[in-house]
């Protein structure tokens, strides 16, 4: 990829997670417009972008999906 833009990457959740998450933003900071989100990587070289991308897809799959919340 010719795109030398730094790379953000963030979580994607499943549907109940992510209310889960806008309720508490919401609640937190109701003046915030925005979804929650999360971020895993902010500016990652974005040169780099095939190589992120296929590290990341390893790691995600050999990582179980599911999320614990407490």
């Amino acid at each position: 990829m010719d795109d030398d833009r730094p790379l953000v990457v963030t979580l994607a959740l499943d549907e109940a997670t992510q209310q889960w998450f806008d309720a508490l933003r919401s609640q937190h900071f109701p003046r915030t417009r925005v979804g929650a989100h999360l971020t895993l990587f902010h500016a990652l070289p974005g040169a780099l972008h095939d190589e992120v991308r296929r590290v990341l897809a390893g790691v995600a799959g050999r990582t179980p999906s599911g999320c614990a919340r407490t």
